[in-house]
């Protein structure tokens, strides 16, 4: 192979590596061979409206999430395979009022700032383990409650109890579940489909 810049010829030896398959798992290259296009400044602007990544398979996206996560010191990655959204996708439940025509906005609104808020939460004040758990709770609740938001986040937090710590799969299928149940019982026993669909 010919360096065309400074015309200098070099070969491959069979143990060399230019890289791994995928550059969001390339440790040893990603940051000296990471080229800025003003997508990662777009990203680091918290005003501007830019917020979602599109891209075709191997265009650089996970690779720009990863050096975002290099540059700035806050950052929270949910990996989509902790969503469970299969578990939401095969809800008969969900199936049959979203098909029916019912609007079920206020649902995934719910569910995606009770996961993220969980999320900020943990990372904010580093609850890793049950005892900062129980330190950060006793903190919380033995403050003074005349703060009438405070007061709401407590009830929240009391209604979710431990499940609001739990890992983020069971905290969708929770929150999904106690929605199901709302629903069926606002049409009445006579609603019999299935929670969920096994897909294989």
């Amino acid at each position: 192979m010919r360096d065309s810049e400074h015309g200098a010829e070099f070969r491959f030896l069979r143990n060399d590596t230019v890289g791994t398959a995928d550059a969001e798992t390339d440790d040893r290259f990603l940051s000296d061979c990471f080229v800025e296009t003003g997508d990662l400044d777009a990203l680091r602007d918290c005003e501007d409206p830019k917020r979602i990544i599109v891209g075709r398979t191997g265009s650089g996206k996970s690779a720009l999430i990863r050096r975002l996560k290099e540059v700035e010191g806050n950052v929270i990655e949910i990996p989509p395979q902790n969503l469970s959204l299969s578990y939401i996708a095969n809800s008969d439940i969900i199936n049959f009022f979203e098909t029916a025509g019912v609007s079920l906005d206020v649902f995934y609104q719910l569910l995606w700032r009770h996961v993220i808020t969980v999320e900020l939460l943990k990372y904010k004040f580093k609850i890793d383990n049950e005892v900062q758990k129980q330190s950060f709770l006793s903190n919380l609740f033995g403050g003074p409650k005349k703060d009438r938001s405070k007061e709401q986040a407590i009830s929240y937090l009391r209604e979710w109890g431990e499940r609001f710590w739990d890992e983020t799969e069971y905290r969708v299928k929770e929150l999904t579940t106690k929605v199901e149940t709302d629903l069926k019982a606002s049409v009445g026993m006579g609603f019999n489909a299935p929670r969920h669909t096994e897909v294989r």
